[in-house]
């Protein structure tokens, strides 16, 4: 695996940036959802009732009021209804129903819709700024993982070349101690030193493992991580190989870019801006509220409730102009003026912020590249040192123990070096994409 296979996998299967996806399409889809404020509403609604008693009545008593001309006049037209089987109190609305369609198209609304709508395509580019974000990170964390395997995998290599370089010093010594020119200490201190170079490369192999299990989890590929037991249907944790090399690394001058151009194109510095806009159509939405809104309205149904069921429609406007929330409003509007030159501060502050942030991972670059330089001159002197104690050794002008000490020497001087470098390529790739390259 290479670290474009690991950096593809991750924006594949981790859980934090396929989060931060799912986060733009949320946000998209309430953009939608505002779009929708701009088109009419139309709603089908349908009732009915029944009542224990009429819920209107009324006599002519009711119409002339409580007098003898009207109680006169009751009687005779009761009288004369009786005769033709007909009742004179009249009653009505005992039960009834209804049902109809109405649409309704607002007209003005303060502004509080377009500015709602341009809130929303906000949220939505910051979204996508956020999942930009969310990626840098993932990506930064992969590459730190996938360097660090690289320097173990590098550190397995350089112990399997000082086994060997062990493995032929104890056959010479083998072969003096037989002839009769080495003594018994110097073959015992040879299997010490081989048993030291041993437990390392055992602690070695069980750090590689534990690294790979921790970068393959978040890439998600299934593996198998017991090379004791057998599972066909995964493979084994020691099989995945991760294929870098040290060799032509950028150095810092040919990874420089200018901090200003550079900050200005991060997603961190469009949130900010972002951030200010969006105070500004909040205040715009406040606004709204202080404004009249307009409306325009239709409605056609059927309705039985008196007459006979019939068919009817209605045309209606509703103007609504707010008086008593003028003075809160007029509060609200100061107080939103204040948060967005508070948002105009932070942007500005933290714009330099980055800026600086930049400037900084650009000096710890350099600092790792001299520490690597430094550590690449003193693994090349200690291999001159050990390569001259080989010599001499060989012609017994130094002792074993010089030889294994200057071979222990060599080989922290190798660790160093890997471990300088691999600070120094984590340096890098982290500058890099936080200045915007792939």
């Amino acid at each position: 695996m290479t670290l474009q296979d690991c950096r593809r996998l991750s924006a594949e299967h981790n859980a934090d940036v396929r989060n931060a996806a799912l986060d733009v399409t949320a946000a998209r889809l309430q953009k939608q959802e505002a779009l929708a404020e701009y088109f009419p509403t139309i709603a089908a609604t349908g009732g009915a009732f029944h009542a224990k008693d009429p819920l209107f009545s009324m006599t002519i008593s009711d119409v002339l009021g409580k007098s003898a001309l009207s109680q006169n006049i009751d009687e005779l037209v009761s009288t004369l209804l009786r005769d033709y089987g007909l009742n004179s109190r009249f009653s009505t609305l005992q039960y009834g129903y209804a049902g109809a369609v109405s649409l309704t198209q607002p007209i003005f609304a303060g502004g509080r819709i377009v500015a709602g709508n341009k809130l929303a395509s906000l949220g939505e580019k910051a979204a996508v700024a956020k999942s930009e974000i969310q990626k840098r990170t993932t990506t930064e964390q992969v590459d730190k993982d996938f360097y660090g395997i690289l320097a173990l995998q590098e550190k397995m290599i350089t112990l399997s070349s000082l086994q060997r370089l062990l493995d032929t010093l104890q056959r010479d010594v083998e072969a003096a101690y037989a002839a009769g020119l080495a003594l018994n200490t110097d073959l015992s201190e040879v299997m010490l030193k081989q048993s030291e170079l041993k437990a390392g490369q055992s602690k070695l192999t069980m750090g590689l493992r534990l690294a790979k299990m921790n970068m393959l989890n978040s890439l998600g590929v299934e593996y198998n991580p017991y090379t004791s037991i057998d599972n066909p249907d995964k493979p084994s944790i020691d099989s995945f190989i991760f294929e870098g090399s040290f060799d032509g690394i950028m150095t810092p001058k040919e990874a420089y870019v200018d901090e200003e151009k550079a900050s200005s194109s991060l997603a961190e510095h469009r949130l900010l801006q972002l951030q200010v806009e969006a105070r500004d159509l909040e205040r715009r939405m406040v606004l709204g509220e202080t404004l009249p809104s307009l409306g325009l309205g239709a409605t056609y149904g059927y309705f039985k409730a008196v007459n006979d069921p019939r068919w009817n429609g209605a045309l209606y406007a509703v103007l609504k102009i707010p008086i008593t929330d003028w003075g809160k409003n007029s509060r609200k509007l100061q107080r939103m003026r204040i948060e967005i030159q508070k948002a105009e501060n932070q942007r500005d502050y933290l714009s330099t912020q980055l800026v600086l942030q930049l400037r900084k991972l650009y000096v710890e670059l350099n600092c790792a590249w001299d520490n690597m330089q430094i550590a690449v001159e003193a693994e090349n002197l200690a291999r001159t040192r050990l390569d001259n104690l080989n010599a001499d050794y060989a012609v017994g002008s130094v002792t074993l123990t010089d030889l294994l000490r200057s071979e222990s020497t060599y080989r922290d001087t190798q660790e160093f070096r890997i471990d300088a470098t691999l600070d120094y390529l984590s340096a890098l790739e982290a500058y890099r994409l936080r200045c915007g390259a792939e």
